[in-house]
């Protein structure tokens, strides 16, 4: 917990500092991250990441079409999905987000697992 703190801090000096270079930049993991998010909706968290520089890629899976197309138009690479299997090879993210998720499954565990598999932090 300590690191990620650190981190964080880190990352908010880097985001605010109008000197911080690009090389200075990339000592720092946030600013190197592939996000996704699972049940993105409209795609306002990814917006949020994106205008604090978190990541670099940020992504979506969503089970409603609609959501699909919200989050695309924002320019969010978005995919439908079936709600439990994610067609992504393993580890293909470095960060995976679940906000108000979990509690709408029927079976959060599997889901749970393939957002592990996909990604390297949950």
């Amino acid at each position: 917990l300590t690191e990620e703190i650190r981190l964080l801090a880190a990352h908010r000096l880097q985001r605010t500092d109008p000197l911080a270079t690009d090389k200075s930049r990339q000592k720092y993991p946030l600013y190197n991250t592939v996000v996704l998010e699972i049940g993105a909706c409209d795609g306002a968290v990814l917006e949020c990441l994106r205008k604090n520089n978190f990541g670099r890629e940020w992504h979506a899976f969503e089970i409603s079409s609609s959501a699909v197309v919200l989050t695309n138009s924002k320019g969010f690479p978005s995919q439908v999905f079936d709600g439990g299997n994610l067609p992504q090879a393993d580890k293909s993210f470095d960060v995976v987000i679940l906000l108000h998720v979990v509690e709408h499954l029927e079976h959060p565990r599997m889901l749970l697992q393939e957002a592990g598999r996909v990604g390297a932090r949950v």
